[in-house]
């Protein structure tokens, strides 16, 4: 399999600094608060509304990017060491940021700037780190670590399935559908993940033929 040239990670790079400030721009809407019925704050109303639909293809984009690269060049036989390389490059940067988030609540939470009174102990804290209560918007890192985690099931599907996996891919649609999982979780996202991972296998299947 052929490594992405560099014209491809170029395109990719750019991509993806105009959906880490798309993702900015989804963090920081306040239209709701903005919008309180007075006229003169209707345009600001509409121009944030406008933005928001453009960013929210922020995160759909940014996992299949990720599931994209990951299948490039994926080896089994690799796993290991995509697990330890992902492990400091996503995992602990998350579990840091999760624990910064708890540290600064727990502060503002003792000097009652916020109404919550964060408990400080042990289960609290991994509770902390497993949820990102106190630092929502790294729930990214965790699920995209999840899927790492479930990278070698994936590949083998696509690899016996092929085509037919995209079958896969709607089914989980249906799930997603009925059950209606959590924005953050590995389930709500694996559609949009799988058909990634199955347009990178092909792709690279049809080029080395």
């Amino acid at each position: 399999m052929k490594p992405i040239d560099i014209k491809l990670s170029n395109k990719i790079k750019n991509i993806t600094e105009i959906l880490a400030i798309f993702v900015v721009i989804i963090h920081s809407y306040c239209a709701t608060a903005l919008f309180i019925g007075e006229e003169s704050y209707r345009v600001s109303f509409i121009f944030q509304q406008t933005l928001k639909i453009l960013a929210d293809c922020a995160v759909p984009l940014f996992f299949m990017i990720s599931s994209y690269l990951m299948f490039v060049d994926y080896r089994l036989d690799k796993y290991k060491q995509l697990l330890k390389k992902r492990f400091r490059t996503v995992l602990i940067p998350y579990i840091l940021w999760a624990l910064i988030g708890f540290g600064i609540y727990a502060v503002l939470s003792r000097i009652k700037v916020t109404n919550e009174t964060v408990e400080i102990s042990f289960v609290t804290l991994i509770q902390s780190i497993i949820t990102a209560k106190y630092n929502p918007p790294i729930w990214f890192l965790r699920t995209l670590y999840q899927y790492v985690i479930l990278s070698p099931i994936i590949f083998i599907i696509i690899k016996k399935m092929k085509q037919k996996s995209i079958l896969i891919c709607l089914v989980c649609v249906i799930v997603n559908l009925i059950y209606v999982p959590k924005y953050t979780s590995a389930l709500f996202w694996l559609p949009v993940y799988l058909f990634a991972a199955i347009v990178s296998y092909l792709k690279i299947k049809l080029e080395s033929k």
